[in-house]
């Protein structure tokens, strides 16, 4: 991000009514991999970008004791955000060394319900899914891109009083591993799964 001198770009819109709130919105961002190639025994100064356009739809509702959220983004080259992507190589110039790049897209969805005061229970789901690039690549640079899709899901129970908050949350993580295709895309996949409990006493003053 340094080296490609540009900010992140987002624009985006939302209704907001009592109760609820529903919006969109997109997101650029472009960056400069490197600013030399060592190719051939040689150092060349080179002028590299990969930009990446995502999109994302969100709403929450909230009535009484009740709260539904929901979030989808189709994100392009997100993993500044701490999420699976990053961008694959399209071609590498045969003199120089000098590479163009395509993003790699993911799609992320989740979904949130929580019911309660004094006792408040929440379920949670998310699903990410790894749709690869839309060009050929012979290699790929990024954060976890050899996975095919991740689900998660999560119950959890808080006791709440005055400046005083109990609760225990088990979630379930499922994450399909795999080989690239020619699109950076993942097949013949294999399961890894992981459960995690959480035990929290919080006193707020």
């Amino acid at each position: 991000m340094k080296n490609g001198c540009l900010p992140e770009f987002y624009l985006g819109m939302d209704y907001n009514r009592p109760g609820l709130l529903a919006g969109a919105g997109v997101h650029v961002s472009s960056m400069s991999p490197r600013t030399e190639s060592k190719y051939n025994d040689n150092i060349y100064k080179v002028s590299e970008r990969v930009t990446g356009v995502s999109a994302e739809a969100h709403v929450k509702y909230v009535h009484r004791r009740f709260l539904l959220a929901a979030k989808s983004v189709l994100g392009s080259n997100l993993t500044q955000t701490s999420t699976i992507g990053g961008y694959g190589i399209t071609c590498t110039d045969s003199r120089t060394g000098e590479q163009e790049y395509t993003p790699l897209r993911v799609l992320h969805t989740w979904v949130n319900m929580m019911y309660g005061s004094k006792f408040r229970g929440g379920v949670f789901a998310g699903y990410l899914k790894n749709l690869g690039a839309s060009k050929s690549v012979t290699g790929v640079l990024g954060t976890g891109t050899n996975i095919d899709q991740l689900n998660t899901l999560g119950a959890e129970l808080t006791y709440n009083r005055p400046n005083w908050k109990f609760g225990a949350e088990y979630t379930w993580t499922g994450a399909w591993y795999g080989d690239y295709t020619d699109k950076a895309r993942v097949t013949n996949t294999h399961l890894v799964k992981n459960n995690r409990i959480v035990l929290t006493a919080l006193f707020q003053f």
